[in-house]
């Protein structure tokens, strides 16, 4: 994607006309104001380490799963095992979800991040 954003903007550089040195040096400031751009968006994204360490990780499953048989262990054998069926499952899916929420957190940003083009196709936005 970087590479047909480059070819464009390479595209479009050969066909500007610039006929004095005030239209050459703010041509030359927007450039150096897109590298600048780019080299700032490639840093954070090269930045962009899990701030989870692994012991918290190991942390937090244990605690779940600590949980989970807490839940499991009060069983009483008098009551219905479909109310304490749902007991636990609720508290596994609360426990799994807040874990889901952590690591979306942590990895925010994952494969091919998409680039807006302010460029119209076929002449519509």
């Amino acid at each position: 994607m970087l590479e047909v954003v480059t070819l464009a903007t390479d595209d479009i550089t050969e066909r500007v006309e610039l006929h004095s040195p005030r239209e050459q040096l703010g041509f030359q400031e927007l450039l150096d104001r897109a590298t600048t751009r780019t080299a700032g968006r490639q840093q954070r994204l090269s930045d962009d380490n899990p701030a989870v360490p692994t012991p918290l990780w190991l942390a937090l499953l244990f605690g779940g799963c600590v949980s989970v048989a807490l839940g499991l262990g009060m069983a009483d054998p008098r009551e219905r095992l479909r109310v304490h069926g749902l007991m636990v499952a609720g508290l596994t899916s609360v426990v799994a979800a807040g874990l889901l929420i952590v690591y979306f957190l942590d990895h925010r940003i994952n494969g091919t991040p998409a680039v807006f083009s302010p460029i119209p196709r076929n002449g519509r936005w």
